[in-house]
């Protein structure tokens, strides 16, 4: 299933995946070791777990808040006063330690060359038409609940604490789905990896400490799993497969039906002939939305419908095992951590690229 393993920008979510700005307007805390540039600057991120009983720091009052008008103009869209402020107030509510160390002027510049970068980005993928639909923002909401150990009730309760609508938590959502779907169709298929490369990054990792376990001790936890795919298809929305694997999953449940037998007779993967196997796999060799959703699961659960850039997907994990990985092995998980490396390198210099190629005017506050 050479077509569906990773290639892509590990930007993120998933997939379905919040953007490091949507998470902190949500209340939920970036990593740790992250100073607060990276994090003005930083792309999409997988929202870590929310700490139990954290206080939240009060929102800014009425009178707090700037009076609204233009800052900057983006290729004729505007970014205004509002918008900056909104972003610059979530970084501040959530890493109050590190904000301190800047002062807001500063911040403010910072925060508002990001929301540039975003909207250069944002313009490119409206050339190409590229578009989010519903399914897609409703497994996004499903996974930043699920990666922060909460239901998607409580998910929802917590935005509205903090005087964000649902449908600006949505919007927000689709606007950094729509980003990663640019960032791979403009980066990813421009990176290549030579086995030159591949060999420096092994010898590299080998001689420093911190380096990936799984090459200098040469073992990994392997996976089997299956999986049944409906691919996308004009003929057939999104919310028609995710239906159609939702009843196989309940045939699966209540024994009317086996899993190697679904797949044989429904996958439209080149996996169908063998039931679906993917044989035994490493970390890393799947995109993120599959492979977050496959590492959950225990031997023989099932998963719920899976969306991904290919369709959707059903989920069966088969075994797991702790092996030693061939040479071959080794080399495969080096081959995907450099591209990865490599990935993140290219898009930093495309989206500096494509913010240099953008007409941008800069406005000054109108005088009271």
């Amino acid at each position: 299933m050479n077509h569906f393993r990773t290639t892509t920008l590990t930007l993120a979510c998933l997939a379905a995946l919040a953007a490091s700005s949507v998470v902190q307007a949500q209340g939920f805390r970036p990593s740790g070791g992250r100073g607060i540039t990276d994090i003005v600057r930083g792309g999409v991120t997988a929202p870590p777990p929310v700490p139990t009983g954290a206080a939240r720091a009060p929102t800014p009052s009425t009178a707090q808040r700037s009076a609204e008008y233009i800052v900057a103009l983006v290729n004729s869209e505007p970014i205004t006063n509002t918008d900056v402020q909104t972003r610059v107030n979530s970084i501040l509510r959530e890493n109050p330690q590190q904000a301190a160390s800047i002062p807001r002027p500063e911040l403010v510049k910072l925060v508002l060359e990001r929301l540039i970068a975003e909207r250069t980005q944002m313009q490119v993928a409206k050339e190409y038409r590229m578009d989010v639909d519903d399914v897609a923002v409703d497994q996004a909401e499903q996974t930043v609940a699920r990666q922060n150990d909460i239901s998607l009730a409580e998910l929802r309760r917590r935005v509205a604490a903090e005087g964000i609508s649902q449908a600006e938590f949505r919007g927000d959502l689709r606007r950094q789905l729509l980003l990663t779907k640019v960032r791979e169709r403009e980066v990813d298929s421009k990176v290549k990896v030579t086995d030159s490369e591949v060999d420096q990054y092994i010898r590299e990792q080998r001689d420093t400490p911190s380096a990936d376990k799984s090459l200098s001790a040469g073992t990994v936890t392997q996976t089997q799993a299956r999986h049944i795919l409906l691919r996308n298809d004009p003929k057939r929305s999104t919310a028609d497969a995710i239906a159609q694997l939702a009843e196989y999953k309940k045939r699966l449940q209540s024994g009317t039906a086996d899993f190697a037998g679904l797949a044989r007779d429904n996958s439209q993967d080149a996996s169908a002939k063998d039931g679906g196997d993917l044989g035994w796999t490493n970390p890393g060799q799947f995109v993120p939305e599959f492979e977050e959703a496959m590492n959950r699961l225990k031997p023989n659960e099932v998963s719920d419908p899976v969306v991904s850039r290919f369709g959707v997907h059903l989920i069966q994990v088969v075994g797991r095992r702790e092996t030693k990985l061939s040479q071959a092995e080794q080399r495969d998980i080096a081959r995907i951590a450099l591209r990865d490396k490599k990935v993140s390198e290219a898009y930093e210099t495309w989206a500096q690229e494509t913010r240099t190629r953008a007409y941008v005017e800069y406005r000054e506050p109108p005088q009271s």
